[in-house]
């Protein structure tokens, strides 16, 4: 697995705990996923799957059976590489210990348009409470289109005849003119 690395300093001296980082990233040179993070073919290992390379060289590392890679707890990245697969640099923690460590608040902040491109300033930007007490910020100019993509205006008069108890005299109101042009049908014929 060594050959497949490549020692690089590590981007930062300290960890989000304030505690100093030892020694250096080993980024892994092959095949990465799509969010960074190396993967290896465990064919070798007794397995077909793909899996993440620094779980495997975690594994490795504490004695766990590679054919038992499932045990092997969610890891933190505290040198913030996702290719880094160097022992020292991981750390098992829970999920949600995880995404506290974690810097989506920073990345997403840090985004001046929406992803369908529109600007992210303070006429076309809305901000609001989240479930988690939080603030987050949405695209007016998304909302709007997505709201005017559902709209349906008889489907809303629909509701509010509903609504005011009148959907019944509509009914009977659309009846008595289908029997109107049926009966006017009859005369002509």
């Amino acid at each position: 697995m060594a050959a497949n690395t490549q020692k690089h300093p590590a981007p930062i001296d300290v960890d989000r705990l304030g505690r100093p980082l030892v020694g250096p990233c080993h980024l892994w040179v092959k095949a990465v996923d799509r969010k960074g993070y190396g993967v290896i073919g465990n064919r070798d290992f007794g397995s077909t799957t793909i899996q993440r390379a620094h779980r495997v060289a975690y594994a490795l590392a504490h004695g766990i059976p590679l054919t038992d890679l499932r045990s092997v707890p969610e890891l933190d990245h505290l040198c913030r590489m996702t290719q880094c697969c160097a022992p020292r640099h991981l750390e098992a923690v829970s999920h949600g210990e995880n995404v506290k460590r974690g810097n989506v608040a920073a990345i997403n902040g840090s985004k001046t348009h929406c992803k369908r491109g529109h600007p992210f300033d303070e006429a076309n930007t809305r901000t609001y409470r989240n479930r988690s007490g939080g603030t987050s910020r949405a695209c007016r100019h998304c909302q709007r289109d997505a709201s005017r993509a559902t709209y349906d205006p008889a489907a809303r008069h629909d509701k509010h005849l509903r609504a005011t108890g009148r959907s019944q005299q509509r009914g009977l109101h659309d009846q008595r003119e289908v029997d109107q042009v049926a009966d006017q049908r009859a005369i002509r014929d």
